[in-house]
Parts: structure tokens; sequence; C-alpha cells
């Protein structure tokens, strides 16, 4: 018979220092705290432990969300360029003519820039990398292709 604490440790919505977390504000937190050791450090230098020890997760947790450290990274990645065109989406009814998107285009890289600075240095820095792979070089491409529109 499994104890309330086995079964618990191995719930993707894990207490963590007393809280209740839900799934997705795991993988968010699980997210967010990559995309910044990404940025500080870079992608080779970045291990799953570095993540866990930051959010004060299991290591486990971050296989189980997303399988590997590069899927992580592109979720990263898409989450990030997700964020900016929610953004761009979210004010864009307001304009009233082309003239008005490409300010409100331009507001959104200003509003965004530290977000999409990390974009830049972590696509950047993956590039570089030895262990990528070409199924990965193709999400990133799209997914900076993308980001340019937003």
């Amino acid at each position: 018979m499994k104890t309330r604490a086995t079964k618990t440790a191995m719930t993707p919505a894990a207490t963590v220092k007393g809280k209740k977390n839900q799934p997705g504000d795991v993988a968010n937190t699980l997210l967010n705290c990559a995309l910044e050791l990404f940025a500080r450090k870079n992608y080779s230098s970045v291990r799953i432990k570095d993540i866990a020890d930051a959010t004060g997760h299991n290591s486990a947790l971050i296989y189980y969300y997303f399988g590997s450290k590069e899927n992580l990274f592109l979720k990263v990645i898409e989450s990030t360029v997700e964020k900016a065109f929610e953004q761009f989406e979210a004010i864009k009814h307001d304009a009233r003519d082309p003239q008005q998107v490409l300010f409100l285009w331009i507001q959104i890289h200003i509003m965004q820039f530290y977000l999409l600075q990390k974009l830049a240095k972590i696509s950047l820095d993956y590039a570089g990398t030895h262990g990528r792979t070409p199924k990965s070089i193709k999400r990133l491409k799209n997914f900076m292709k993308k980001s340019r529109w937003c």
C-alpha cells in the first residue's frame, strides 16, 4: 500500500514548500525559471538539476512535463513567442489603419524588450551548440519566423 507522501511526490501537482500547485502552475514555473537560467548562462551549461534546484521541484518532474532538456528549451521559445503574440493581439484591435498596426507592433517590441532580448540570446546561443538536432533547429526557425510578425 502506498503512503500518502509517496503518492504526493509522484503527482505532477506536487506540494512544494507547503503549497499545493496546479499542474499548469508547475509547468509555468519551470518554463519561467528555465528562460531565466538559459538567458543568464547558456543552453549548454544549464542542467535539468539547476532548474529543479532553482524551482524547488524534483528533476523527474521536469522530465515528466517536457521529456528532455531540449524539449523544455523549445517550449520556452514557443511560450515566449506566444506571450508576445498575446500582447500584440490584445492591443491590435485598437488600430485604425496599417500605420497604427505598425506603431503597435513597434510598441509591443518596446514593451517586451527584455523578454524578446532573452529570446534572441538563448536562440543564438542554442544555434551554436553541438547537441542541437535538425528537428529542433527547424522548430526554432519557425518560432523565430513567427515572432518577427508579432
